[in-house]
């Protein structure tokens, strides 16, 4: 009975096994700093981004009037009810 060898099937077949001689390790090695630094962009982004959501969604709670009414009658003037001064002013149209 013949038994396989597994090492020479697989420097044969894959390049598991083989010796990578090919690597610049200078070029690695910054590389992975590159990285390191484009991860820690990304992060700080990402923080800024949702804190601006958050005072986004903040303000416009609390800073919108949602009591707004719009009067459109099917003609082509548009009015708007102003919640806060309680005048009825002309939005759009002809």
């Amino acid at each position: 009975m013949h038994l396989h060898n597994v090492q020479q099937w697989l420097t044969g077949q894959t390049t598991w096994g083989v010796i990578d001689s090919g690597s610049d390790v200078r070029t690695l090695r910054r590389l992975n700093k590159l990285y390191d630094r484009l991860s820690v962009i990304g992060e700080i982004t990402v923080a800024v981004m949702l804190v601006g959501l958050v005072c986004a969604s903040a303000w416009l709670l609390t800073q919108t009037s949602f009591e707004d009414v719009i009067f459109f009658d099917s003609t082509d003037h548009i009015c708007v009810l102003d919640s806060r001064t309680g005048e009825i002013r002309y939005a759009a149209g002809n």
